[in-house]
Formats: C-alpha cells, sequence, structure tokens
C-alpha cells in the first residue's frame, strides 16, 4: 500500500490542479533543429494564485520518429541553474540514443524568468545592469580590490532582484519550475513524468519527484 509520502500532497494538487490545461499552438523553429517545433503557454505567476497573473514559458519539442509506436514524452534540463532548456532539446540527437528518440518525443522548456520564457528584468536597461554587476567580471577575486568590488556587485545584484525584479524575481523558485513542468506533463497528456535532467536539471528532478510523487 502507499504511505502518505508516495502521494501528492493535497495543497500541492490544489494548486496544480487549478491551472487550466494549456493547449499549446505548435509552429515550426526546424532554425533550430531538424523537425523541432516549439510553443509559449502563459502558467501562473502565482500557483497559490493560479486564476492570477500569468508569466509565459517557452518550449520546444522533437516528436518520436515513430509516432505509431511512441511511448510518450521525455523532458530534458541542462542544468545552470538557469540554463536554456530549448537549446537543450534542440542538441537532443548529441546525447540521446537513437532508441530512445524513436519513441519518445524530446520537450525542453526555459525556466520561467530566463532565454525564450518571459525574463526576469532586475534592471530598468542593460546599461545600469552592466555597471552594476562589473565586479563579477573576473573568475575568481584574488586581491582585496577585487574582492569588495565582487561583493559590492553581488549585493547589488541580491536587491536589484528583490526589487525591480519583483513579481518575476519572487516567483522563480525550484518549486515553482516543478510545478509548470507537472502541468506541462498534463498538456502532453502523460500520467507520470519522464524527465532527464543534469547537474542542477538532476535537482529539479529531485523536487519534482518529492512534489509530485
Amino acid at each position: 500500500a502507499q504511505s502518505a509520502h508516495d502521494k501528492t500532497s493535497k495543497a500541492e494538487r490544489k494548486r496544480v490542479d487549478g491551472v487550466t490545461t494549456p493547449r499549446p499552438k505548435w509552429f515550426n523553429c526546424a532554425q533550430l533543429a531538424a523537425g523541432a517545433q516549439c510553443t509559449s503557454v502563459k502558467l501562473p505567476l502565482d500557483y497559490d494564485n493560479p486564476r492570477g497573473a500569468k508569466t509565459e514559458v517557452a518550449l520546444l519539442r522533437i516528436k518520436a520518429k515513430n509516432q505509431s509506436k511512441r511511448i510518450g514524452t521525455l523532458f530534458v534540463n541542462p542544468g545552470g541553474p538557469g540554463g536554456s532548456g530549448i537549446q537543450f532539446a534542440a542538441m537532443a540527437p548529441e546525447f540521446i540514443s537513437p532508441t530512445v528518440l524513436e519513441r519518445f518525443d524530446i520537450i525542453g522548456f526555459d525556466p520561467r524568468g530566463t532565454n525564450f520564457s518571459d525574463n526576469v528584468r532586475c534592471w530598468k536597461n542593460f546599461g545600469a545592469q552592466g555597471t552594476a554587476l562589473e565586479g563579477l567580471s573576473v573568475p575568481y577575486p584574488a586581491t582585496a580590490k577585487e574582492t569588495r568590488a565582487y561583493v559590492n556587485s553581488s549585493k547589488s545584484f541580491g536587491k536589484a532582484c528583490s526589487t525591480t525584479g519583483k513579481p518575476l524575481s519572487t516567483s522563480m523558485s525550484t518549486a515553482q519550475v516543478a510545478r509548470d513542468m507537472d502541468v506541462l506533463r498534463r498538456m502532453v497528456g502523460d500520467k507520470q513524468l519522464s524527465y532527464l535532467g543534469f547537474s542542477y536539471g538532476s535537482y529539479l528532478g529531485t523536487v519534482y519527484a518529492n512534489m509530485f510523487p
């Protein structure tokens, strides 16, 4: 028998089940990868208010070569955090075996706030951003001067994203991305998630498995 730990909590069910299943309009984006399709869907900015404000999340799909024997969808994430799932999925033939590509659609999505999805904007313009983050330009601060500049830029980063970056910056946690992934799983019609994550992407998979066992 399943224990309570093997079931999605009532709170999480309420959050994600309150979201209307997106109806994606896929378009040809073969310039990114042969046979690739892309789309973007609007998902809740805050899953505690699933019918409130939205943020747009972008996806890329490479369909299974043998659609008649298709098993389902494999979601992929390269890590980062903040690496592009779209660009990663576009490279699927380079790191996923032909056997899997034969039977699974491959989907990558850019985590909310990043890349082709709605971008978080912590500064009013790139000039202000460049000036504020100048201290982070060294690979590793070695001198006292470099260390001060590095710390000051890090503080500026935190301040900007906790002020100008709102409200999106306050809704970019791994848990929110895991909730996005569960809605996207439902969108493609899979009863269970099939997922491959690398680096930080493996942590996203762990969080998903704990939230939606």
